[in-house]
């Protein structure tokens, strides 16, 4: 099935694209200016004295970030083209202002990242790196401090700006945005909306990829190959691809259900005593959200009293970072059991069976975790839908397991191949067959 969002007119992307950036922007006034809007967003706050007023932050964590999760599993294509972020990067292009350096003809073209260069071979460590750095910034200040989650949005699409002059290309997506190894692991090898560019189509604008709009209204292809292979031209092949030999991407891929899991167990180390008493939990209610003590206790113990002190500034990326080691070896263990398993039947395949396998494993438990600590997205006072929800999870979640479980490289082969010989034949047939009449070989009328 060729996905809807790939198809998309350009045109209605654009306006889809500044929407986003302006409610983005909107956000962020709220952030700076918490009277816009209602002093409380939620009910719990009510009967706790530790909320600072504002919604904005419970906007964006308890509802933004959950549906933009939601959207990338279903469909990251769809994501990739409306991504506020990924739009303020090609600013520079539309207008025509990007840096460009003398081609080996002395010719300038718009720079690109070399492939040979340490972006290059090392942006999934820097990414995954910067992942954590936030998670650890949103637990001890940032998910409830309006302004530095204002600081940290203006500063994302500042950075945005620059690497769109810097370099050609989505630059900053494939490079160094913090999420987009996330991205590619919450779609694996193919997401259950987004379309297969291997599988052909009438456009040679696939997925997600750059693209402009033509002098008669059609979509046109931008891309300069910033990124070989690119997730955002065919998603399937830049996985296999990537299986093995993407330097930090085994890593990252088997520590991210760590990460999700020791995110929301700290987040619980900072519920007030006395609050479960009260009926209030403090994840599932967004309490957290409005904590005003997050800041000032970032320096205390995170340990109880009579043990050693350490304060939270430094045990929370440590504690982050041994969540995410713990998970890794797991996995690890988990893909040599499926290794050995598998090399009776085909020692040939086995590896690769084994790491695809194990993978598809990870991101269906890094999405079943966070959706299960997350609850509910838009009833802050009460957990009404939560097992609604998380079903719905669990049943979107086990038919995208089910669906790539006995894929396999060779098989996308087979598939691109004959999908690439269909169209030769097809083109051979429109030459050699005179208008009106019948190849040769063909049934004759009687």
């Amino acid at each position: 099935m060729i996905s809807w969002f790939n198809r998309w007119p350009e045109r209605q992307a654009r306006l889809a694209r500044w929407g986003l950036l302006l409610a983005w922007l909107g956000l962020i006034a709220l952030l700076l200016k918490p009277e816009l809007g209602p002093a409380y967003g939620s009910i719990v706050c009510r009967e706790s004295t530790i909320c600072r007023p504002g919604i904005g932050n419970d906007l964006f964590w308890n509802i933004g970030l959950p549906l933009v999760i939601l959207v990338v599993y279903l469909s990251h294509e769809l994501w990739r083209r409306i991504c506020p972020l990924s739009f303020v990067s090609q600013l520079f292009r539309a207008l025509g202002w990007q840096r460009t350096v003398l081609n080996r003809a002395g010719k300038p073209q718009v720079a690109a990242i070399s492939e040979s260069s340490w972006l290059a071979r090392h942006h999934i460590q820097l990414q995954w790196g910067l992942l954590i750095a936030g998670l650890s910034l949103r637990l001890l200040i940032a998910n409830s401090n309006g302004l530095v989650l204002a600081l940290l949005f203006a500063a994302s699409l500042l950075a945005a700006l620059i690497s769109g002059w810097a370099y050609g290309g989505k630059t900053f997506c494939q490079y160094l945005c913090p999420f987009a190894p996330a991205q590619q692991i919450l779609s694996g090898p193919r997401s259950l909306l987004s379309s297969q560019a291997h599988l052909g189509g009438s456009s040679k604008t696939t997925q997600s990829m750059c693209r402009t709009v033509g002098a008669q209204g059609q979509d046109i292809s931008t891309c300069v190959a910033c990124a070989k292979p690119c997730f955002d031209i065919d998603a399937e092949r830049t996985y296999w691809q990537s299986l093995s030999g993407k330097r930090g991407m085994a890593w990252a891929w088997y520590s991210y259900p760590g990460l999700i899991l020791a995110f929301f167990l700290l987040i619980q180390s900072y519920a007030p005593a006395g609050a479960s008493d009260h009926g209030i939990d403090y994840l599932t209610s967004n309490l957290f959200t409005y904590d005003g003590r997050l800041a000032a206790m970032a320096w205390q113990s995170l340990l109880p009293a009579g043990w050693p002190q350490l304060p939270r500034i430094l045990a929370i990326p440590a504690l982050l970072s041994a969540g995410g080691v713990a998970s890794e070896r797991l996995f690890d263990q988990i893909e040599r059991l499926q290794r050995h398993q598998l090399r009776a039947a085909a020692p040939e395949l086995a590896k690769e069976r084994a790491i695809h396998r194990t993978r598809l494993l990870a991101t269906f438990a890094a999405i079943n975790i966070y959706f299960y600590f997350k609850r509910n997205l838009f009833d802050s006072g009460d957990s009404l839908g939560w097992v609604e929800l998380q079903l719905l999870i669990v049943a979107i979640s086990s038919v995208w397991l089910y669906r790539s479980w006995d894929r396999d490289r060779s098989l996308y082969e087979r598939e691109n191949t004959s999908t690439s010989l269909r169209k030769r034949l097809a083109k051979l047939g429109a030459i050699t067959t005179p208008a009106g009449r019948a190849p040769t070989g063909g049934s004759q009328p009687g």
